[in-house]
């Protein structure tokens, strides 16, 4: 494949085909340039999605460590209830 390109590049240069030269030149830096685009869309939509995906752990993290700290005030709630009934009943 390179060969048959690089053959036409050759007659192209060679001959009265500058024009075409220039033509297929800019052709084959314009597709190069798309080429960079799709690449740099696919990149980005990545790292969208690994945003995505970080921010999702740091939720549920969040929420787990939201329930587990309800939890302990709550316990800690009941075992403050506890002591002052009996410290109540004491006098």
């Amino acid at each position: 494949m390179m060969k048959l390109f690089n053959a036409q590049r050759k007659n192209l240069m060679n001959g009265k085909g500058i024009r075409k030269y220039l033509l297929y030149a800019i052709g084959e830096i314009i597709l190069v340039v798309i080429g960079i685009l799709i690449a740099v869309s696919i990149n980005n939509a990545n790292e969208v999605r690994k945003t995505k995906n970080h921010l999702k752990n740091v939720f549920v993290t969040y929420q787990e460590d939201l329930k587990l700290d309800t939890l302990k005030v709550y316990i800690m709630l009941c075992n403050y209830w506890i002591q002052e009934r009996r410290c109540l009943t004491n006098f």
